[in-house]
């Protein structure tokens, strides 16, 4: 992160002075979300860090399941901190788009709603979807298919 030293530096000294307002400001306007985000988690303002991070994202909910590794990571993160702060519902919306049935139903169950979560969990088993997001953290060479051709091609460069 060395493309934002300059302003992470100067917010950490604003954090230390008790100016955090400022200091996610001028965070925000450079860009460095992830830093934002920690000063907020740090300060036990989860709702207000997963905003921050859905924000960043920048597309409706229902492309969350076609998002990059990156942006599915933020939503993910964004979920984790809606359960945090007691938005259960939230988290729960966000998981069941990225595809994550499984992580939403156990939030449910950590949150006293079982029955949803049984629920939730049937509902996934008996759709047999495949869950995209799932398929490209597996693929070590990104979106593009990995075709007998290009395995040829990449076993003769060696690479």
């Amino acid at each position: 992160m060395a493309k934002f030293e300059k302003e992470i530096t100067q917010a950490r000294a604003l954090v230390r002075q008790g100016k955090i307002k400022p200091a996610l400001s001028l965070l925000l306007q450079a860009g460095a979300v992830e830093e934002a985000v920690r000063i907020l988690v740090k300060a036990n303002r989860f709702e207000q860090a997963a905003v921050i991070l859905l924000d960043s994202v920048g597309a409706p909910q229902k492309e969350y399941g076609s998002l990059d590794t990156l942006k599915t990571r933020y939503v993910s993160l964004a979920a984790s901190l809606y359960a945090k702060s007691k938005k259960t519902n939230e988290a729960v919306k966000l998981l069941t788009a990225l595809g994550q049935n499984d992580k939403a139903a156990s939030i449910l169950e950590k949150a006293g709603k079982k029955a949803a979560a049984d629920k939730l969990r049937q509902k996934s088993a008996g759709s047999g979807m495949k869950v995209t997001t799932q398929n490209r953290k597996n693929n070590p060479f990104g979106n593009t298919e990995v075709t007998t051709e290009i395995a040829e091609r990449l076993e003769k460069n060696k690479k």
